[in-house]
């Protein structure tokens, strides 16, 4: 049986006429705060129940088959298959269109609806499934498109329907296999897809929705399959749904604000979560779900999922926490710049703040995405943490990136005898040596004196003296010698050698 006569078999048969649209629609809504548990450790998505509304039976606040839904400024739409309405809900309204709750072909009446969509402008457009049709419902007005059959601008048993950022209608055909795109008013543009399991086919659409970007995805109950498109229509790629090994049986799907695709995966009894390109990024898997069908993603981040067997509709929220660790990139040496980038978060909408930190402490006043290299990082580690908030969570989150390691610095070293090159025999030779370190007003360090390579004698080099020291020789043999001195590496700067200065110890 296919799904069609599947759900005819359970619909009720009547007549019924459609309610106007209250003001209502489109009206902002606050949104509800829940607890969350925050992490600090970037992975796949997570969920946290918020709510559930909906029992099973006749009249607002009931449903008998709830399947596709839509959530537009908190107001909730929910097509009720059986009830042959849309359920419309949210803090401080809830009415019914259609409330006899009986199917019509009439312009004001509903047959079995499947989906149902809002475009930005607030218009609310049906899939009357049952009357193979396209119902657009502005305020004050009420139109239809559509009629039975497989030519262009004709439909059978539409069963999936989403408004593009372009304001362009697309409706999935069950039956015909295929995407129609339409203009706002029903003005057919193009069509794609067909029967069968190549790129770019189906065998079984159950779900239809358009991503932020203007890409369309389909998912596809009888194959098992996304397949996602480009906004007229070519085929991108597709990708598996599968529970185990075991292909899945797919309903619902929509795109979340941030791109991600959610997948409802009846088989199973989730929601599976997708990256645009069909990577794996989580699983909403919840006691709450029972036979789940519908699945809607809401600006703020809410996923509400309808229950068939339950007759109910629930709402999720993605736990605070970090999908993505911060990146830290740009220049890691004296006066280069630093930039944070990269962090991701399972929530919308967060406020994010920074702190730079060396070797793990933070740094004072460090606070901004981008930080300039100072002397005091050199050969040392910085990373940064983003914290993420949401006035709707109790508890900031933060995340770390990995460290940097800031170049040393470079240090030049020159030496030259204290008086002239000669020596008597028996005296001691004095050296003048200076340090000089980019971005160091007192160096510090360790000097060594060689001969020839030969280890003559070593000083410290102390901030007080700022960067030069004299440097008394021990007494040399007669002859000639050739002294270098070297200024040993140290944590933050580079180890440096001096000029060969020549000496004459005469006999």
């Amino acid at each position: 049986m296919n799904l069609r006569r599947m759900l005819f078999a359970v619909v009720s048969l009547s007549v019924a006429g459609l309610g106007a649209l209250p003001p209502a629609i489109g009206a902002p809504l606050a949104p509800e705060a829940r607890p969350g548990g925050p992490t600090a450790i970037p992975g796949s998505l997570r969920f946290e129940h918020v709510s559930t509304w909906g029992e099973h039976g006749s009249g607002t606040g009931r449903f008998m088959m709830p399947m596709g839904l839509e959530s537009v400024g908190g107001i909730v739409y929910v097509a009720d298959v059986d009830a042959h309405s849309i359920e419309v809900h949210g803090p401080g309204v809830a009415y019914t269109l259609n409330p006899t709750e009986m199917p019509s072909s009439s312009l004001t009446g509903l047959s079995s609806p499947m989906d149902v969509a809002v475009g930005d402008d607030g218009v609310l457009y049906v899939a009357d499934s049952g009357n193979h049709r396209i119902v657009r419902m502005a305020p004050g007005s009420t139109t239809a498109w559509g009629s039975f059959g497989g030519w262009p601008g004709q439909l059978d048993f539409p069963d999936a329907i989403d408004v593009g950022p372009s304001g362009h209608v697309y409706v999935l055909e069950l039956n015909n296999a295929r995407v129609q795109e339409f203009s706002g008013t029903g003005e057919f543009l193009r069509s794609w897809g067909g029967y069968g399991d190549g790129a770019g086919q189906f065998r079984g659409p159950m779900g239809l929705a358009v991503g932020p970007d203007g890409a369309v995805y389909v998912a596809d109950r009888s194959l098992s399959r996304v397949t996602k498109f480009a906004a007229d229509g070519a085929y991108v790629r597709h990708w598996a749904v599968a529970t185990g090994s075991e292909p899945a049986f797919t309903g619902g799907i929509d795109v979340g604000p941030d791109g991600s695709v959610y997948v409802v995966d009846a088989s199973a009894g989730v929601v599976r979560v997708y990256s645009p390109d069909g990577a794996s990024l989580g699983v909403l898997a919840s006691d709450h779900l029972d036979a789940p069908f519908g699945v809607t993603v809401a600006s703020d981040g809410a996923v509400l999922v309808s229950n068939r067997d339950g007759s109910d509709v629930v709402t999720f929220r993605p736990v605070l926490a970090a999908t993505e660790a911060p990146r830290v990139s740009g220049s890691a040496r004296l006066d280069g710049t630093l930039t944070a980038t990269g962090a991701r978060w399972a929530v919308p909408g967060v406020s994010t703040s920074y702190q730079w930190l060396r070797d793990s402490v933070a740094i004072t006043g460090a606070t901004s995405a981008t930080y300039r290299v100072v002397a005091a990082d050199a050969g040392r580690a910085l990373s940064v943490r983003v914290t993420a908030s949401r006035a709707d969570y109790p508890a900031p989150v933060s995340i770390g990136s990995a460290s940097v390691k800031v170049d040393r610095l470079a240090a030049k070293v020159s030496a030259k005898l204290a008086k002239k090159k000669k020596v008597a025999a028996g005296a001691r030779a004095k050296l003048t040596v200076k340090v000089t370190v980019a971005g160091l007003a007192r160096p510090t360090g360790t000097l060594v004196v060689r001969d020839k390579g030969r280890k003559v004698t070593k000083v410290a080099l102390r901030a007080a003296q700022r960067g030069k020291v004299t440097v008394r020789l021990p007494r040399l043999a007669s002859g000639r010698h050739r002294l270098t001195v070297t200024l040993k590496a140290s944590a933050q700067v580079t180890k440096a050698r001096s000029k060969v200065v020549a000496v004459r110890v005469r006999r």
